[in-house]
């Protein structure tokens, strides 16, 4: 390839990659009222805690799961008794959206510590025990930590 080719499409390219940044940095600033999409740092207070504050919650968080992955599991989740949470009858189902990088380290702590911050199970272990929302709303007594069987407080698989 010529040199004046690549320099050409590297030029268009990055326009574009600008272009779509300020696209999708004004439609993440505040997801509008409706739209089924809420920050993944607001997840625990926005909606797990006010459900908390009725009945015990389980929030299984699947790590890197695709959109066409979800709609298979969650038929088959259905099929055997569970249902979704929305925060209105008929509403839509929540789908929280991921901070870039949307690296394990960023976005799994951003869920469960509730601030855009980069951390280690360490440091989500600390930020779900220490989440005031669901200490406060907490039906059961939050105790803010794994109840899975074979994955240790901290997260990470025994």
């Amino acid at each position: 390839m010529s040199r004046r080719l690549v320099e050409d499409t590297t030029v268009i390219r990055e326009a574009q990659n600008r272009r779509f940044a300020e696209q999708l940095s004004t439609s993440l600033g505040e997801p509008s009222a409706g739209s089924g999409l809420i920050p993944v740092e607001s997840v625990l207070t926005d909606v797990v805690a006010p459900v908390a504050a009725s009945r015990p919650v389980l929030l299984a968080v699947l790590d890197g799961l695709s959109q066409p992955v979800f709609r298979e599991l969650s038929q088959d989740l259905e099929r055997d008794g569970w249902i979704a949470m929305t925060r209105e009858e008929g509403g839509p189902v929540l789908a929280a959206l991921a901070t870039f990088p949307s690296t394990t380290d960023g976005s799994r702590t951003r869920l469960l510590t509730g601030r855009l911050q980069r951390g280690d199970a360490a440091r989500e272990q600390q930020g779900l025990r220490d989440h005031e929302p669901l200490r406060r709303r907490s039906s059961t007594g939050w105790q803010g930590r794994s109840k899975v069987p074979g994955v240790s407080s901290e997260g990470a698989p025994r």
